[in-house]
């Protein structure tokens, strides 16, 4: 993709990505690790070389100091549960079957948040500090989705 007369090679693909009949995310260059990570039943992210922050979602320059200096990190996956909600009506019909859904942020123990799906366990009702643990619902061939679970 041509911007300004230059290729640019931090833009999204603009070609969604489609799945088990749904949209994904858009894989860009800054995100790419973080996707193979997902296949390979790894959650990673980045921590930065000069500020020592972690770093998440991926991105090509540190939030909190600018620095380039971003290595790749694996997360051991657990943490607790920051914020919730959970959707009873669906957003789209193709996606009734899917309810009730919980959506919401987790607190990393690296130090990071993730907005991601959370399992609602049968019998019982999820809380704010409940300890979760990642796992990865593999929705095509290709792709991965970190969701996480009570642990």
């Amino acid at each position: 993709m041509k911007l300004l007369g230059k290729e640019n090679t931090t833009r999204p693909d603009p070609v969604a990505r489609k799945a088990d009949g749904f949209t994904y995310p858009r894989v860009s260059p800054e995100a790419l690790p973080y996707w193979e990570g997902c296949l390979q039943n790894e959650l990673r992210y980045q921590r930065c070389g000069d500020c020592s922050e972690p770093v998440f979602h991926p991105r090509a320059v540190c939030p909190y100091c600018l620095s380039d200096n971003l290595s790749w990190e694996c997360s051991e996956g657990v943490g607790e549960i920051y914020s919730f909600s959970v959707q009873y009506v669906a957003l789209y019909p193709e996606r009734e079957g899917n309810l009730p859904r919980a959506v919401g942020i987790v607190a990393l123990k690296e130090g990071y948040h993730m907005f991601t799906e959370l399992e609602i366990p049968v019998g019982s009702e999820l809380r704010v500090g409940q300890k979760v643990r990642v796992y990865f619902d593999r929705v095509a061939d290709d792709l991965a989705l970190p969701k996480f679970r009570i642990d």
